[in-house]
């Protein structure tokens, strides 16, 4: 069952469940013209990661570092997609040679012939 409370600007849900259980949910109603857009830090993320990366990882890689969209989801290709397209951001395009500029941390031990534990990330203080 759903119902409005204006009074509370509010969307209230009552579930019955089977076995005769209730839970009342209260939800924020929106309000005329209110957005829920992307913040402006997450859109200059997908576009400097857009430069390197899949809609795939960049999905990933904000979701990893707890980056949500405009409506508090979770980031799947098809809405980094979305927003690259609403935002008119190009595309990744693999070089045409396939040589990836960038190197994993895996990449960057064979290249220098250690193991990739052996590779310190980030500033330790000791």
């Amino acid at each position: 069952m759903a119902d409005l409370d204006d009074d509370a600007s509010e969307i209230v849900l009552m579930v019955h469940w089977a076995g005769g259980a209730h839970t009342e949910i209260h939800l924020p109603k929106r309000r005329r013209g209110q957005r829920n857009a992307t913040p402006p830090d997450v859109v200059e993320a997908v576009r400097q990661l857009a430069r390197i990366a899949s809609d795939d990882v960049i999905a990933g890689v904000l979701n990893r570092n707890g980056l949500s969209t405009g409506n508090g989801n979770r980031w799947t290709r098809e809405r980094v997609t979305a927003l690259r397209s609403y935002r008119k951001i190009p595309v990744y395009k693999p070089e045409p040679d396939g040589l990836d500029p960038w190197l994993t941390l895996s990449g960057a031990a064979k290249l220098i012939g250690v193991a990739p534990k052996n590779i310190a990330v980030g500033s330790r203080s000791r």
